[in-house]
């Protein structure tokens, strides 16, 4: 007989093997990163959450300054071992896994800018889509890390940028993972964001991240009723 054990990704929780499930999780969490993001926009993201300057990674890592400056410039692509170096001075970890040929891509943040309907009273998003969405991310949480890792990139709309930013760092507080680093430079909105074409109740299940960027649609109108407690 195999162990069995509760764990809770993205909101629902699951049973899987020995915790097998999220420690795949989290192997695959830097290596999206390193595929799907520039070396050098990997160092700068890290630099920049460690709240350091390019002369203190430097030091940190016990490299020339000019080191760190090509990496971040993109003027060098640094070996595997000279990654990790700098990461490390930042407090990040790189971790690399190989995955099958053939694997399913996950889903990507930057479909979302596409599930918005255009109306001339502003923002209007297409829910259903959302929400679809989400729940297939719940139905596989081993694409988790591939999916949060990716920079979406801007959306053009402020609304829109702080939704997925927060979508992101639930889905990596829920699974335990580090927040992205592109989320975290996501800045909050001004006035509260409210919709009325979503279910909103009275506020004890808000996600956290939701609240932190002043986003209040209750976890229920968005994640399977099932995945939330």
């Amino acid at each position: 007989m195999h162990s069995r054990s509760a764990r809770t990704i993205g909101t629902q929780t699951f049973s899987d093997d020995a915790g097998n499930l999220l420690s795949e999780v989290r192997s695959r969490v830097c290596a999206y990163m390193l595929t799907n993001v520039y070396a050098s926009k990997l160092v700068d993201r890290a630099r920049a959450s460690a709240g350091l300057s390019v002369r203190d990674l430097a030091e940190a890592a016990g490299v020339a300054v000019s080191t760190v400056t090509r990496i971040q410039s993109a003027a060098v692509d640094p070996t595997i071992s000279m990654l990790e170096r700098v990461l490390d001075a930042a407090g990040f970890k790189l971790l690399i896994t190989a995955v099958p040929h053939g694997t399913p891509t996950a889903p990507m943040l930057r479909d979302l800018a596409s599930y918005v309907a255009p109306t001339r009273y502003g923002l209007r998003l297409i829910w259903p889509r959302w929400r679809t969405f989400i729940a297939n991310l719940v139905d596989n949480p081993h694409q988790i890390p591939e999916t949060i890792y990716v920079s979406p990139g801007p959306a053009g709309h402020p609304i829109l940028d702080a939704l997925v930013a927060a979508l992101a760092d639930t889905f990596a507080e829920n699974a335990g993972l580090p927040q992205p680093m592109w989320a975290a430079a996501a800045p909050p909105l001004t006035n509260r964001y409210r919709p009325t074409t979503v279910t909103n109740y009275d506020g004890t299940k808000i996600p956290p991240a939701f609240l932190r960027r002043n986003i209040w649609i209750d976890a229920r109108a968005l994640w399977p009723a099932t995945s939330v407690r």
